[in-house]
């Protein structure tokens, strides 16, 4: 069958369903790997936002920060893009994926069993309100000074 064939029947499948069929033969993992098409009708089922090209690489970051919001008691990202403020809590790690999020004016933090501050939060320029509790963060990067619309830090 031929790659154009393929990824008119890729388009049609799931996440899942796409990422089982990269595990079938070479061919279809080149062909899911290599289509932008394929991701951009993933990324359009998945989430809300369109974004305008690599949609692969876009997909991924949605994807694991999707699980991620999910995993500490979130909404999906599809709803936590809308809103501005979140908690995380009890998590391993915050991706730095989490700089997709650019409505948040607040986040809180807690129960974090991590010594290091996620750089992606220092991308978040509409921060106004930053809550740390109960973690093992020991110092905040330098890059927290480019949250000029912070005014709290607790």
């Amino acid at each position: 069958m031929n790659n154009d064939n393929l990824n008119d029947i890729f388009m049609c499948l799931l996440t899942m369903d796409i990422m089982t069929c990269t595990t079938v033969c070479k061919q279809w993992n080149m062909v899911i790997s290599k289509s932008e098409i394929v991701w951009k009708s993933l990324f359009e089922i998945e989430f809300d936002d369109i974004i305008e090209n690599d949609y692969i690489n876009q997909f991924k970051k949605y994807y694991k920060l999707n699980s991620f919001l999910l995993d500490s008691g979130n909404k999906n990202i599809n709803n936590c893009i809308k809103t501005d403020y979140i908690s995380i809590e009890e998590a391993n790690k915050i991706p730095e994926e989490i700089s997709i999020l650019t409505n948040l004016t607040s986040l809180s933090i807690s129960g974090i069993q991590i010594k290091d501050f996620s750089e992606g939060i220092c991308l978040l320029t509409n921060l106004k309100r930053l809550t740390i509790n109960d973690t093992q963060i020991t110092f905040l990067p330098e890059l927290i000074s480019q949250l000029t619309n912070l005014t709290m830090l607790d």
